[in-house]
């Protein structure tokens, strides 16, 4: 079988299942792996306690190597990002606090150049000697599909001070009528005034 070493084709395997979680919109429902199977290193899974743990597998000559298993729980806060309405095309994050377990796996009989076959994968790979374990940053979100707005739609009113300007120039215009109506009453008044002082003359 071709000997590959472990760390690219473990970093090759997360960056596909970072790619189909972003696809997704949502890696919040499938456990989530952390770290670097290499000489003095150790992995971290993390998961919803309903999902269950990724339990990883190694073996060497054909048997499996015992890891060392710390578990316990821990929160962590969960970006969701949703559509305020079905015309609304900006998503809205909000956070949530979740508990999640938290599996640690480390493998003290693992050395560099050992060669094993991991999750049961069809490759024999060289374990790396020791160095960069890598940071354990878990990051869980959840976002709705992507939704598509009609743009013949009229879009929803959102309180812009346009609307209100037309509100205020129909007031405007309304009150300038008003003083006209009034300018003619009182014309209408001093001439009526007139015509009657001149009548008693």
């Amino acid at each position: 079988m071709r000997r590959l070493v472990l760390g690219l084709t473990f970093a090759a395997s997360l960056a596909g299942s970072i790619r189909v979680a972003h696809a997704n919109g949502c890696n919040l429902y499938t456990p989530q792996r952390w770290g670097q199977i290499r000489e003095g290193c150790s992995l971290t899974t993390y998961s919803l306690p309903e999902v269950g743990a990724d339990m990883p597998e190694i073996t060497r000559g054909g048997l499996p190597i015992t890891p060392t298993i710390v578990h316990d729980q821990v929160t962590l806060q969960v970006t969701f990002q949703h559509y305020p309405s079905p015309t609304d095309c900006n998503l809205i994050p909000s956070y949530e606090d979740r508990t999640f377990e938290r599996y640690t796996f480390s493998w003290p009989d693992l050395h560099g150049g050992d060669e094993v076959i991991v999750d049961g994968g069809p490759y024999t790979v060289v374990v790396p000697g020791p160095g960069d374990c890598g940071v354990v940053d878990p990051a869980f979100y959840c976002s709705d599909p992507i939704q598509s707005c009609d743009p013949g739609m009229d879009p929803p009113d959102d309180g812009t001070p346009g609307d209100s300007d037309e509100g205020g120039g129909c007031s405007a215009g309304g009150g300038g009528t008003s003083w006209l109506v009034i300018l003619g009453v009182v014309a209408l008044l001093s001439y009526s005034r007139r015509s009657r002082a001149s009548s008693r003359r």
